[in-house]
């Protein structure tokens, strides 16, 4: 696998004319992400403060009587435990943001410098060049895993392989 890939890696290199556009792309690809972490951050902000405005509800019906002991502590930690899944949501979408842009950093760099990283990199640094840059693993319809060549990289290959005959050809 390693050999392999380093027999071919002049393929998922980006050629200099097109390092900006490309690099560009992925941002773009990283911010539309990015943009829907913040929509869905929005929409569990607004069940947490609707949540919250339940929960003085219940305080006042429990105060006028409506609810009786049992009732209005039951309510309320149905009410804290939803809150609290909310919370941990935004946590996660907050997490899922951060391993975002480091990843967008990781790669833009990976994809700018490729063979020297390549070259600098132990056995175990290529394998996981290789999984980052090439290998995607996906599960079909029925629910059987497979591997894919990560979109992008598929696109640099074949722009490059294309790239080459045209040369090859000239």
């Amino acid at each position: 696998m390693i050999a392999d890939f380093e027999k071919n890696i002049d393929l998922y290199c980006v050629p200099e004319e097109a390092k900006e556009r490309e690099k560009e792309a992925i941002f773009i690809e990283s911010w539309l992400q990015l943009e829907s972490n913040k929509n869905e951050k929005s929409v569990v902000e607004w069940h947490i403060v609707k949540l919250e405005t339940e929960k003085s509800w219940l305080v006042t019906m429990r105060r006028t009587w409506e609810l009786s002991s049992a009732e209005f502590l039951e309510e309320k930690n149905k009410i804290i435990n939803q809150i609290e899944d909310h919370q941990n949501r935004l946590i996660n979408l907050n997490r899922q943001d951060d391993v975002i842009l480091w990843q967008l950093d990781k790669l833009v760099e990976l994809f700018i410098n490729l063979k020297g990283i390549w070259k600098k990199a132990n056995i175990e640094q290529k394998i996981e060049i290789i999984s980052s840059v090439v290998v995607e693993l996906k599960i079909d319809y029925k629910k059987r895993l497979y591997i894919a060549e990560k979109p992008l990289f598929k696109a640099f290959r074949l722009y490059n392989s294309n790239t080459w005959w045209d040369r090859k050809s000239t």
